[in-house]
């Protein structure tokens, strides 16, 4: 799962093209809830995406951040046991 809102990282295509779902917590494709992502990342890998200078969400600011390319940035919930036992 792959979420953002900045135009220079649109969630949709890099989960499409990376073959994960996308979710979004606001604008015209929000389709989930903070709380709702933070639970799910408790069950499998999730990725937030930003772009340099934008702050991710709060529950996301201690995950470990991956520079993708040029402006685009990725916080990688944690591994957790749960991950691995699926």
């Amino acid at each position: 799962m792959l979420t953002g809102h900045d135009p220079q990282a649109p969630p949709v295509p890099i989960a499409f093209y990376a073959g994960c779902a996308s979710a979004n917590t606001g604008g015209h494709n929000e389709n989930t809830t903070a709380a709702a992502l933070v639970l799910t990342a408790r069950r499998k890998p999730v990725a937030i995406l930003t772009t340099a200078g934008v702050r991710p969400p709060s529950y996301a600011r201690t995950w470990k951040t991956a520079h993708l390319d040029g402006r685009v940035y990725a916080y990688l919930a944690p591994i957790t046991r749960e991950h691995h036992d699926t």
